[in-house]
Parts: structure tokens; C-alpha cells; sequence
């Protein structure tokens, strides 16, 4: 007996990285997970908070997130919409350690 599966297209994105680390910002990428998504709402929250702030909206896939505090646990999330205005219920998600960028002992920022 054999089983099959189908496994529908997710209407998240997906595999969330980090690029472009500065003393308090960096650049939050992501892949489109459908290729019909027409919009990504982003949001981040220190971990120990329980309130999510908007840092935007893009149609790209990617986005800057400013304003972080060196040593501060962040969680960062990606919400969808559809051309149709409808918001993905499923939400990719990244827990990180911010540490800002890292500069070699003896090299000024």
C-alpha cells in the first residue's frame, strides 16, 4: 500500500534571514512562498513584550527594521495578503539576539 500526499502551496513566506547589520538596524529578507502574494505587513516585539509594532508594509521581500537596542531579544513576523486584501492567517516568524555589528578589537565604528 502506498500513500500519496498533496501538499498545497503555503500563503506564507518563507525562510526569514538577516542582511546588512548596523549599530541598530538591520535588513529582514524572506522568500515568497505563492508568487501571488501582493503584499507583506511586518511587525517586531521585544520577546519579554507582549505588544507587536508595526515596522511596514512592502511588496518586495525585504525590509529594513530600524530602532533596535543592542542585546535585546526581538521577534520579528511576516504576515501575507492576497490581491484580494485577504490576510494570510499562517505567520512566518524569527526569534533573534541583536547584537548590532560587530567590529574586529582595535577598529572604530
Amino acid at each position: 500500500m502506498s500513500l500519496k500526499r498533496t501538499i498545497e502551496p503555503s500563503d506564507t513566506s518563507e525562510a526569514l534571514t538577516i542582511t546588512d547589520i548596523t549599530g541598530d538596524a538591520l535588513t529582514l529578507n524572506w522568500r515568497d512562498g505563492t508568487r501571488k502574494m501582493k503584499r507583506y505587513i511586518v511587525e517586531k516585539r521585544e520577546a519579554s513584550k507582549k505588544v507587536w509594532v508595526p515596522i511596514g508594509e512592502t511588496t518586495e521581500t525585504n525590509i529594513r527594521v530600524e530602532h533596535l537596542m543592542r542585546q535585546c531579544q526581538y521577534e520579528l513576523r511576516v504576515f501575507t495578503e492576497n490581491a484580494s486584501g485577504n490576510r494570510s492567517k499562517e505567520v512566518t516568524t524569527l526569534l533573534l539576539l541583536f547584537k548590532g555589528r560587530q567590529v574586529p578589537p582595535g577598529l572604530c565604528e
